[in-house]
């Protein structure tokens, strides 16, 4: 009879224990290198037509959100003493999507917003290097290169 008692009192204890450990593996979220991180870039071309600056950052807010933000700044033609003349325009746009990251392979979607499409946006990363650069064919002068900030 203390056998039985013993037996069932352990069994108990097992299963007790095991639930436990399943609801500490619930509550275990995945994360990745790129949570909670910025990635930015600037790039200038001059050229007697004026000035072009753009800049951008990707800012990996959880394990799927992202945020993506990319400007441009252009002044016009500059004369011999560095003054400029014509027109001046600026310009930041900041998106929100979602992001998957199987190393090196990095997927942003870009929520569909004011009547546009949802668009998919494809990097590569390199985190030794701390480097994220676009997969598509862009010729070399528009290619930019994100670095961690």
């Amino acid at each position: 009879m203390k056998k039985k008692i013993i037996f069932g009192l352990a069994l108990i204890a097992m299963v007790l224990s095991f639930t436990s450990c399943n609801k500490d593996n619930d509550e275990i979220v995945e994360t990745n290198a790129l949570v909670h991180t910025t990635w930015s870039y600037e790039k200038s071309n001059f050229n007697l037509q004026g000035d072009l600056k753009r800049w951008g950052s990707l800012q990996f807010q959880t394990n799927k959100d992202v945020v993506v933000i990319a400007g441009y700044e252009y002044q016009g033609e500059q004369d011999n003493f560095g003054n400029y003349h014509g027109s001046h325009n600026r310009n930041e746009t900041s998106l929100h999507g979602i992001y998957e990251y199987k190393a090196p392979n990095l997927t942003i979607t870009l929520n569909a917003e004011d009547g546009q499409p949802a668009k998919t946006l494809k990097y590569i990363v390199d985190e030794k290097a701390k480097t994220i650069l676009p997969v598509s064919g862009v010729n070399s002068s528009d290619e930019v290169v994100y670095r961690k900030k």
